[in-house]
């Protein structure tokens, strides 16, 4: 092949572990740079990396060009350390990948208070989840729980392959353990076809999620470690 991703995004089976590797590679706009021992792909737009292999140090000098606390970088755990000498100045966690057991649930009748975002209503969502959905939301089905005229949750397919995709889910401020999740989350699965499988991944700090991820009838499958800035407040789920 004379497209470098493509050759690599062939080479990667489609397997949770290698869920946003291969979904950086099918993105046009997305970057890679190699050596021989590994790669790195990254998207300046979304702020995240995949580290693959034992890639270069000097790599990821070019694969992050913006110094952002917003960036994340995730690997494998056998390229964790190869991966993490290349940005000392991020810190790792493990994150628990799960997958669905079962066939996908389906509700006997639509949530009357589900929603399906549009570019409008990004203004009713708090800024740091604006900036997050104001690419995913031409691209992928956003729905958001609503309250008293109010955005409570928000559930989306963050990113796809042939097989998979990765759910992403954010409950605000004082809506939250109120079962507003479970609800946005069942009416997401409900609505996506049997031909992808949803692959759910949290941090192990992230105790809240790994417990609905439960709830919803995931199960531990594998490991992935997550880095970001040691000045950021946190990984996303």
């Amino acid at each position: 092949m004379d497209d470098p991703k493509a050759a690599l995004l062939a080479a990667l089976p489609d397997i949770p572990r290698w869920l946003e590797a291969r979904a950086l590679l099918a993105m046009p706009d997305a970057q890679l740079y190699a050596s021989p021992e590994g790669f790195v792909v990254s998207s300046p737009l979304d702020k995240l990396a995949c580290g693959v292999g034992q890639p270069a140090p000097h790599l990821f000098t070019q694969a992050l060009t913006e110094v952002d606390p917003e960036w994340t970088v995730l690997a494998a755990p056998e390229d964790a350390d190869a991966v993490g000498a290349g940005i000392p100045d991020f810190e790792r966690e493990r994150a628990i990948l799960h997958v669905l057991e079962g066939p996908i649930p389906r509700l006997a009748a639509p949530d009357p208070d589900v929603i399906q975002l549009g570019p409008h209503d990004l203004r009713r969502v708090p800024d740091f989840m604006a900036r997050e959905l104001e690419r995913a939301i031409h691209q992928t089905e956003v729905l958001a729980l609503e309250t008293g005229g109010v955005i409570a949750s928000v559930a989306y397919a963050a990113s796809e392959t042939a097989r998979l995709y990765d759910l992403s889910i954010d409950t605000f401020g004082p809506h939250r353990k109120k079962g507003y999740a479970a609800r946005v989350m069942r009416a997401l699965l409900d609505r996506r076809s049997e031909v992808k499988r949803p692959v759910w991944g949290a941090t192990v700090s992230n105790e809240e999620s790994l417990r609905l991820a439960a709830r919803l009838g995931f199960r531990p499958f594998e490991e992935i470690v997550v880095f970001t800035r040691k000045s950021s407040a946190g990984a996303p789920s």
